[in-house]
């Protein structure tokens, strides 16, 4: 039960963090920034995700935290599954690729994730969608990309001492990056 309980307020807190700066980032950032593009500040929940989960856990953690952060966009809630998910595998195999410690590379893959996220959703528009999106904010996928790796570096150490308080054992070498 005990088990349980920490499990649940794990992925509680986690959807909490998320809710709160996808908020943030949809209402806040226009008020205090207006036009000038926002980070994408979901994307470092699902890098912890890709990172630091099994891939059971991180695929279902992902599409969870994805349908909550849809409900905060305009874009149908498919296709932002499908592409969020997609950037999860993506990373993912990244990460079997590359892989070093520290703040510094989840840094670099939520900038990397933050910037393949409108390329894909504008490639699964254009096969889904009736209306699919057109145009491509280049610069504007470029800020998003810095500012998500900015904002990164905060939320890693918050999403570690949330996984602390919950007594979620971080793995202990590089080569197994699965939880016990």
């Amino acid at each position: 039960m005990k088990t349980f309980f920490y499990l649940l307020s794990n992925v509680g807190s986690f959807l909490f963090v998320t809710l709160v700066l996808a908020a943030s980032q949809t209402s806040l950032w226009m008020q205090l920034f207006g036009f000038f593009p926002p980070p994408n500040s979901w994307v470092p929940t699902l890098m912890f995700f890709v990172i630091y989960r099994n891939a059971k856990e991180g695929i279902a953690l992902t599409l969870f935290t994805s349908l909550a952060v849809s409900t905060m966009t305009v874009s149908p809630t498919f296709l932002f599954l499908v592409t969020s998910l997609s950037v999860y595998l993506i990373a993912r195999y990244a990460k079997h690729r590359i892989f070093w410690t520290g703040p510094t590379y989840f840094m670099g893959l939520c900038a990397f994730s933050s910037a393949i996220f409108p390329i894909l959703y504008l490639v699964f528009s254009l096969i889904w969608e009736k209306s699919p999106v057109h145009d491509f904010a280049f610069f504007e996928s470029i800020v998003r990309s810095l500012l998500t790796a900015l904002l990164a570096l905060p939320v890693y150490y918050l999403f570690l001492f949330i996984d602390t308080k919950t007594n979620k054992k971080l793995p202990t070498d590089s080569g197994n990056l699965l939880y016990e």
